[in-house]
């Protein structure tokens, strides 16, 4: 398993700055999720967290079965820090001005009411509870996509953090090839090819790094070379889309060894989301399962 290397706050700005340079037309969208970032990485350090102890034969049974460690209602959040950091995501958005649908004062006046809102918020999105987060949105008066953006953002330090911890269960012998994370089962969400050419899969969840097969579709795990096939970027030749043609699958690649910068896979989606609107326009989905 891999640990990539975290970047500080300021080296967030400075990635952001050189993917504006190269195309402009980002530079509101990853002004402000640089930001949103630099808070994250902030926030960081100030966690506590006791993650939930795995029992040993319920480890045992996951290695055996190749399932993830923990499903996601399993993460623990620091409910505190998560709060702080979703009011200044919220300050955030209103300073820069960000389109987030309707007036977020209504979120604030809302936080503010309502001591449990928050905790509630966080747990619809941990829990994968739709219908909740929905009558939250109802009744607070703001688009759901808004509130899972920021409840998201403002969980994913503990997320990505527990992630880590959590990580010192997995087998050290047993290479993990499968297509979703071994920590809590999510589909990737970027592709990495380090300096070595050796692949790994960020985690479209809690951000954790596996390595994986390099000629291997995560999705339907097929290894045929004639299913598989990829196209670069025309703006940027470390960027790739994985397509796999038996399950009409794609996953975005980084290859760092082309590009001038570290890169920081949820900041590399941002800059890249021209490439989802291309693979989309072939016809390929992304995420997992895909469409039959």
């Amino acid at each position: 398993m891999t640990s990539p290397q975290r970047p500080t706050p300021a080296e967030l700005r400075r990635i952001a700055r050189k993917l504006v340079a190269r195309n402009p037309a980002y530079e509101a969208v990853l002004g402000f999720y640089s930001e949103v970032f630099a808070a994250q990485e902030h926030s960081r350090p100030n966690l506590h967290l006791a993650p939930k102890p795995i029992p040993r034969e319920q480890l045992a049974a996951k290695r055996r079965g190749q399932l993830p460690l923990v499903v996601l209602g399993d993460f623990v959040l620091d409910e505190v820090e998560s709060r702080a950091l979703l009011d200044t995501l919220v300050r955030l958005a209103q300073d820069m001005g960000v389109d987030l649908g309707r007036p977020l004062s209504r979120l604030v006046r809302a936080l503010a009411d309502d001591a449990g809102l928050a905790p509630r918020l966080f747990g619809t999105v941990v829990q994968e509870d739709d219908p909740a987060l929905r009558q939250i949105a109802a009744a607070v008066e703001v688009p759901v996509e808004t509130l899972a953006l920021l409840a998201y953002h403002s969980i994913y330090p503990s997320l990505s953090s527990g992630a880590e911890q959590l990580a010192a269960h997995l087998d050290p012998v047993q290479p993990w090839e499968l297509g979703y994370c071994p920590v809590c089962g999510s589909p990737p969400l970027l592709g990495l090819l380090d300096g070595d050419g050796r692949r790994s899969l960020a985690c479209r969840f809690c951000g954790f790094h596996w390595a994986a097969p390099r000629r291997q579709c995560p999705f339907c795990a097929t290894r045929e070379p004639r299913s598989q096939r990829y196209f670069s970027g025309e703006d940027a030749p470390e960027w790739r889309i994985d397509l796999c043609d038996a399950c009409r699958g794609y996953l975005k690649t980084v290859d760092t060894r082309l590009a001038d910068r570290l890169c920081y896979p949820p900041l590399e989606q941002v800059a890249s989301l021209h490439l989802d609107l291309r693979a989309r326009e072939l016809g390929f989905a992304g995420g997992w399962p895909h469409p039959s």
